[in-house]
């Protein structure tokens, strides 16, 4: 069984004549699918599927040679447990992802040379939390031993594993007209770090 949603508004428009504008946007989905377990077809889980994801944006001319634009997108998703029908709610583990996007850039025009600069920051994130607090307790059979997953599956997922990533950045470019030549140049710097963090729930792995 599966159903979806999908719901959004914008709204826009100048602040100011020919000075300030500004555009905005909402949408949120959904969705929820029924897992059933690959080998017995027994019901195990609804998975919900949630995502919010935000935009805006502003931009400002303060003058006839200047221009500053702002921009923010976020995407913050929940997802309640896994699609995979050989994963049992023992097994079962929820994910967190995305983050926020900001940029900023700002452009002014000197004679016939045109200078832009922009500066980014990212944050984002996929993370995957042990639904069930419990040890993991894995079973192994000989081959020829009948069994069902849930019999190979036992306590819980039994780690919860963090991914945070995030990206800085600036750059900055110098356009100039001359006759019929343009000449360009620019420089452009970026920071990136990754935290990732594994935690035993319950202090043991058992096999």
């Amino acid at each position: 069984v599966f159903s979806s949603f999908d719901t959004a508004v914008t709204i826009g428009g100048p602040v100011a004549k020919d000075k300030l504008w500004f555009f905005g946007s909402y949408r949120r989905t959904g969705g929820n699918d029924d897992i059933t377990a690959l080998d017995t077809n027994a019901f195990l889980r609804t998975v919900e599927n949630r995502q919010n994801q935000g935009y805006v944006k502003g931009t400002w001319r303060p003058t006839d040679l200047d221009n500053l634009s702002f921009t923010f997108l976020n995407d913050p998703t929940d997802i309640s447990g896994r699609l995979e029908r050989d994963i049992t709610n023992a097994q079962n583990r929820s994910r967190v992802q995305g983050g926020n996007r900001w940029s900023a850039n700002y452009s002014r025009v000197f004679g016939n040379a045109l200078l832009e600069v922009a500066g980014t920051k990212h944050d984002g994130e996929v993370s995957d939390l042990a639904v069930i607090r419990l040890p993991s307790n894995t079973i192994k059979y000989r081959q020829t031993d009948v069994r069902t997953l849930a019999d190979e599956q036992r306590g819980g997922f039994g780690t919860d594993a963090e991914d945070i990533r995030s990206t800085r950045g600036v750059s900055g470019t110098l356009q100039w007209l001359w006759k019929s030549h343009t000449f360009k140049g620019g420089a452009e710097f970026m920071r990136y770090g990754r935290f990732l963090n594994s935690t035993t729930v319950g202090g043991a792995v058992y096999t």
